[in-house]
């Protein structure tokens, strides 16, 4: 008999003492082979234990297809019981790697299933990525950490470059118009040189009266207060804008302070500017030196472009409403508008229409930029007969 013979003991028991026969091994060999049982004994227990063993075979296998998949990461994973005991470690863990103990990590088990954790000395700093999951049963946790430390180190130095250029960008485009912002200076301290002589020349002779020395004075007074705006306006957009705050400010001064520096050569293009448009009292939240790069960029834009349309027909117009909780600044000019091929790559870094050696192409790129990193955004009006950008802001 075989050993899956033996399994129906009970039930060939119950049939000898149902047919009164004693118990001894023919009489049960007897009836075990006499009775459907047989089959099914014979055939389903060694059918079973071969779908068990079929299963064993299935489970070992997956069970080293995820433990070699586990082991080909380079993070380090452990699973821990609620006795933060490991039950299962892949091949880059190493506890000795790591610059903490496992169990300081559950005084944020709390958190959200992601965060950071920087540990180490001022000078070793070292930052992991760590990952909670609870097991599905709640008889432990999934811990998975990642050292980040040279990314993050990678991404200060791309967010330092990224600063750099920005900067850069901006004293190009002061550079621009470096030239008005000299002449800006140097027609008032014509005036302020040739009033001081004059008023000299009459405090000498005498014949300087109370009324021509008032009217001097106020000229002077005039000019220096000029000078003042100018060199504030050019002091304020040139800052370092990485430095400074979002903070409410009134846009109608904001853009009055980037036209004390393009003024010269909106005139000498010949430039009608108009900027009645803009309300006096509106506030909106910014960082003012990188807004003022901004409308530099744009204004800049605008003028080039002006530059190839009749005298006549050049012309600029700043405007502002408030729309659905936000401040939109209007820039539109009398260009000739901007083609969808254009359009489809005008914000991309580096793409220029411009004649090589004339623009780096990054002017829209980075201004948009800054809009996004102020919570607004920096837009092309879909109008094809004009070119018209438009400035959100947050409002205050």
């Amino acid at each position: 008999m075989t050993a899956g013979q033996t399994v129906p003991l009970l039930f060939i028991a119950i049939d000898l003492a149902e047919l009164g026969l004693p118990w001894n091994f023919v009489n049960a060999s007897d009836v075990y082979k006499s009775q459907s049982i047989y089959l099914f004994s014979s055939v389903s227990v060694p059918v079973f234990i071969f779908v068990l063993y079929m299963q064993f075979r299935r489970t070992a296998s997956q069970r080293i297809f995820l433990n070699t998949i586990l082991d080909s990461m380079n993070e380090q994973i452990v699973v821990l019981d609620n006795d933060l005991k490991p039950t299962f470690k892949n091949r880059a863990f190493d506890v000795s790697l790591l610059p903490f103990k496992i169990e300081d990590l559950f005084a944020f088990k709390d958190r959200a299933g992601v965060f950071e954790w920087t540990c180490g000395e001022d000078n070793s700093l070292r930052t992991f990525l760590c990952r909670f999951t609870k097991l599905n049963n709640q008889t432990g946790t999934i811990l998975i950490f990642e050292d980040i430390t040279e990314l993050k180190r990678k991404d200060e130095r791309l967010k330092t470059q990224e600063q750099s250029l920005i900067s850069s960008s901006r004293l190009a485009s002061l550079g621009e118009i470096a030239a008005g912002i000299a002449h800006e200076i140097n027609n008032p301290l014509a005036v302020i040189i040739g009033r001081c002589e004059m008023i000299l020349s009459q405090l000498t002779d005498g014949s300087a009266t109370d009324v021509e020395v008032n009217k001097t004075l106020s000229k002077i007074n005039d000019m220096a207060h000029r000078i003042s705006r100018v060199v504030t306006s050019m002091r304020r957009i040139s800052k370092s804008g990485a430095k400074e705050e979002i903070v409410a400010t009134n846009l109608f001064l904001a853009i009055e302070d980037v036209l004390n520096l393009c003024a010269e050569r909106v005139r000498n293009s010949l430039i009608e500017l108009d900027f009645s448009g803009i309300n006096q009292d509106t506030l909106v939240r910014v960082n003012i030196s990188q807004l003022s790069q901004v409308l530099i960029n744009l204004l800049g834009n605008s003028i080039d472009e002006l530059l190839k349309n009749a005298e006549d027909n050049r012309r600029i117009w700043l405007s502002n409403e408030e729309f659905e909780g936000q401040v939109v600044l209007k820039i539109r000019d009398s260009g000739a508008g901007i083609s969808v091929d254009v359009r489809k790559k005008l914000f991309q870094p580096f793409y220029t229409t411009k004649e090589i050696g004339v623009g780096t192409g990054l002017g829209l790129s980075i201004s948009k930029a800054l809009m996004n990193g102020m919570g607004g955004d920096l837009e092309l009006s879909p109008d094809l007969s004009q070119t018209c950008f438009i400035l959100k802001f947050k409002k205050t």
